[in-house]
């Protein structure tokens, strides 16, 4: 057997995938370098620099209490708090973190489930000895505080331990972090200890998110009787009903929102979804009473569904609709290139060269920026659309036009 092959043989027992690895690890632990590198791994998110770092020193819990904290061995942090309890509110060198800080960004619990009630019982060994639930950094460089931690990271267990003790669930909008995570455990911990919803982005992350679960429990922890609910639901619908499946859209309604609200532009949450290809939104605004949408929005809707039938049938119905595109018109199809599924690529590629339905400069316009868009961003999928479109090749509206994107890309005639 080659050196190499026992090295990986050794290494694999152990429990490394490789050598280097494997080397690394105990490089650290016999440098005296184990230490920070471990609690820095932890709360940085580095799982596997730690893992490896552990698995090459499994006592490092015993030799520190940033380690045993971060870890959640609640024994050796026990032991080290009786032998010195001003510990327990230290500030270290490092980052100028107190204990309770390093407990509550450590990633542990995602690397060993198992460890999550150690964790929680570590965060409560140093709030008897004297740590604070409201424990923050104070915002250097940027807010981190006890609780925004645990929340982050989606560790239920500690968010409830501070939120027992007494943590604010305020400071820092935790809630914002709680919204992101599909477990609803720390967003139903925050709203039960009277968490703002008011204010914040909580209900712009569930939508950004598509949460509708966690949507209806933000929106039912609104003051009821006030239109509290209602207002901010009519804020939340045009980008809910542009961007957000059926499932959030129905909360907001449900909650009050106003099916006419409109968002930037004046464009109506109606308009939006039929321009989306959000057909399901779309019924179900008209449902709850929106007022219908244009022939423009319907077009540019099936233009990005890739709905070659609807499209044709518009443009049939309205021979002057693409004379009649708007920037703005023209920058939503341009934007959506870059995005949508190759047909709908190739249905505007049609459409810009069809010489029977004679579309004017504007929609051969949006069709060479929305080709360059999606060039920019896939290539590929844009070199094969004109690759089975050989006619198309030469034809003036693929050199740049006068179309913008939002991202402020001018593409000149």
């Amino acid at each position: 057997m080659s050196l190499a092959a026992a090295q990986l043989v050794i290494a694999r027992e152990l429990g490394f995938s490789n050598w280097p690895r494997l080397k690394a690890a105990i490089d650290d632990a016999a440098s005296g370098r184990g230490v920070p590198a471990v609690v820095a791994a932890s709360v940085e998110g580095r799982l596997r620099q730690a893992s490896d770092i552990l698995r090459a020193d499994p006592g490092i819990a015993g030799r520190s209490l940033l380690a045993a904290t971060v870890l959640g061995d609640a024994d050796a942090v026990r032991e080290m708090l009786a032998a010195d309890p001003e510990a327990a509110v230290a500030i270290d060198d490092e980052r100028g973190w107190p204990p309770v800080l390093y407990a509550c960004y450590s990633r542990w619990h995602q690397i060993d489930p198992g460890r999550a009630p150690g964790m929680a019982e570590v965060v409560r060994l140093l709030l008897r000895a004297g740590a604070s639930p409201d424990t923050n950094d104070g915002g250097r460089p940027r807010y981190r505080s006890a609780l925004k931690g645990s929340v982050e990271v989606n560790n239920p267990d500690i968010t409830e331990a501070l939120l027992d003790a007494g943590a604010s669930p305020d400071p820092g909008q935790p809630i914002g972090e709680a919204v992101g995570h599909r477990d609803h455990r720390c967003l139903r911990l925050l709203l039960s200890h009277g968490a703002r919803v008011a204010g914040t982005w909580a209900l712009g992350a569930a939508v950004h998110n598509d949460d509708p679960i966690a949507m209806s429990l933000l929106l039912g922890a609104l003051p009821a009787g006030a239109g509290e609910a209602a207002d901010m639901a009519t804020q939340a619908l045009p980008e809910a009903a542009a961007d957000a499946s059926l499932p959030v859209v129905a909360a907001l309604l449900d909650a009050g929102a106003d099916p006419n609200a409109s968002g930037e532009g004046g464009v109506s949450a109606l308009r939006l979804a039929v321009r989306a290809g959000k057909d399901d939104t779309a019924a179900r605004l008209r449902a709850s009473g929106a007022e219908d949408s244009t022939d423009t929005d319907r077009f540019i809707g099936a233009c990005l569904s890739a709905d070659r039938e609807a499209a044709g049938r518009l443009l049939a119905d309205h021979p002057d609709l693409p004379g009649r595109l708007t920037d703005e018109d023209r920058a939503v199809i341009v934007d959506a290139a870059a995005f949508r599924p190759a047909d709908t690529l190739a249905l505007m590629l049609d459409l810009g060269s069809s010489t029977r339905s004679s579309p004017s400069r504007a929609l051969r316009s949006s069709t060479s920026a929305a080709t360059q868009t999606a060039a920019a961003h896939s290539p590929a999928r844009e070199t094969r659309a004109c690759e089975e479109r050989p006619q198309l090749a030469g034809h003036h509206w693929f050199s740049p036009t006068g179309a913008h994107g939002r991202d402020g890309a001018e593409y000149v005639a």
